[in-house]
């Protein structure tokens, strides 16, 4: 999992620049958690959803 998250935040480096990627995709993240929240309930598999949902 490591590797995916680097590797996406490496891919908003590219579009964003160092400084300001980390927080955009934590941003993302963030937005990407409530919308499952609201309106598909609970995450039963954490990784997977990261990987599948959170990440891409």
């Amino acid at each position: 999992m490591e590797v995916k998250v680097r590797a996406e935040l490496a891919r908003v480096v590219g579009f964003a620049g160092s400084a300001d990627a980390p927080q955009i995709l934590a941003d993302r993240l963030a937005r990407r958690l409530e919308n499952q929240m609201r309106l598909g309930g609970p995450i039963t598999d954490p990784v997977g959803w990261l990987i599948g949902r959170g990440l891409p």
